[in-house]
């Protein structure tokens, strides 16, 4: 998710420690869209390629500060452990995050997910991160939620309807052309690896 949405020229783009000054460039969408193309093979291999759009604050070559106060727009991904985590170090402010955008998955995508963990290096809990999540929920109801059902993740036309909502609501200014891109290298790439 956080590779599509940052395909948007407002948001800071991760160059994995490539560009210093990331949270303060207007990379192209054209340029953005090369660098989150690159994915593939299975275990290391596919967490080597999603170092590529990380950002220079997990790396350890930037002030989280500098991400919090660029003018260009945050999107990071976290799971809800990370993000409570992230919270209690004090890492983002009270009223940082203007929206959540909540992958909505469910127990039937259980199986799924824990078949699947291993082929791209993931882990999982299942019981742990339902808590988590419901935690997070809670704890920041108060901030505007977007949600995506995790299976318009599977198929091509509900996943660029569920990101045509988000970039409405954000007012992204998505090319919608790079999106269709974007996911059709990323379930090529997934059908790889994923145990069916």
């Amino acid at each position: 998710m956080q590779r599509v949405l940052t395909l948007s020229e407002k948001t800071i783009a991760g160059t994995g420690g490539d560009n210093v000054d990331e949270y303060q460039i207007r990379f192209p969408a054209a340029e953005r869209l090369s660098r989150n193309l690159q994915w593939g093979g299975h275990g290391p291999r596919w967490k080597e390629h999603e170092r590529l759009t990380r950002y220079g604050y997990v790396l350890g070559i930037n002030d989280w500060v500098n991400y919090e106060d660029s003018p260009l727009w945050f999107i990071e991904k976290w799971h809800p452990g990370q993000f409570t985590n992230f919270k209690k170090q004090g890492l983002f402010g009270e009223n940082f995050f203007e929206s959540i955008i909540n992958i909505q998955v469910t127990v039937e995508h259980k199986k799924f997910l824990l078949d699947n963990q291993q082929s791209k290096k993931y882990t999982l809990d299942w019981n742990k991160d339902c808590q988590e999540l419901e935690h997070v929920l809670e704890v920041c109801a108060d901030i505007p939620r977007l949600t995506i059902p995790f299976s318009n993740f599977f198929k091509q036309q509900e996943f660029l309807d569920s990101i045509a909502q988000i970039d409405q609501q954000l007012d992204l200014k998505l090319n919608l052309d790079y999106v269709t891109q974007l996911w059709q290298r990323w379930f090529a790439e997934s059908n790889k690896v994923w145990k069916k």
